[in-house]
């Protein structure tokens, strides 16, 4: 059986890891947060995201906690309408709440919380072998990168990248 590493428990990484556990890899994830706290604000779901979660079997779940958005638009930067938007299949729902939704369905998956990870090299076999600050080393076959904007992976495997504002905001 494959075993895969996450880095990084967020809505990406616990949504990844649900899906790979369903599909019975051996997945653990690996969270720099020493615990779970409910934080952040709402997040909207568009149909991308409630088709994933279909998929996942906890749509139902989210629509329980969440709200139904009717519409939208687009505006300028003095709110006047550059588009509309009606539709029935977006969601809006506060992060906390679709995480621990997320948390709650990771079946066999295991957490591994306060390891930030530091770096990554290839071992034996093709294997991955990932290390972490408190000095944990752990081997995998596969390791997933999931650890938010400001990846430790990403920086690592791709040390030029150069962050660009989008000018863009929503709120």
């Amino acid at each position: 059986m494959k075993t895969i590493s996450i880095i990084g428990g967020g809505i990406g990484g616990l949504t990844t890891a649900i899906a790979l556990d369903q599909r019975e890899f051996e997945v653990q994830v690996f969270e720099s947060a020493e615990t779970w706290k409910p934080v952040g604000a709402g997040i909207l779901l568009g149909e991308n995201a409630l088709t994933v979660f279909e998929r996942l079997k906890i749509k139902d779940q989210i629509l329980q906690k969440g709200w139904a958005i009717k519409g939208g638009g687009i505006t300028d930067e003095k709110l006047k309408t550059i588009s509309s938007l009606a539709t029935s299949e977006l969601v809006a729902i506060h992060r906390a709440d679709l995480h621990q939704i997320l948390l709650d369905n990771l079946g066999d998956a295991k957490i591994h919380l306060g390891k930030r990870f530091t770096s990554s090299q290839v071992a034996d076999y093709g294997r991955i072998k990932a290390f972490f600050e408190d000095g944990t080393r752990v081997k995998s076959d596969i390791l997933i990168g999931a650890d938010g904007i400001h990846s430790q992976v990403r920086k690592q495997l791709f040390p030029n990248t150069v962050y660009r504002k989008s000018g863009q905001i929503c709120w």
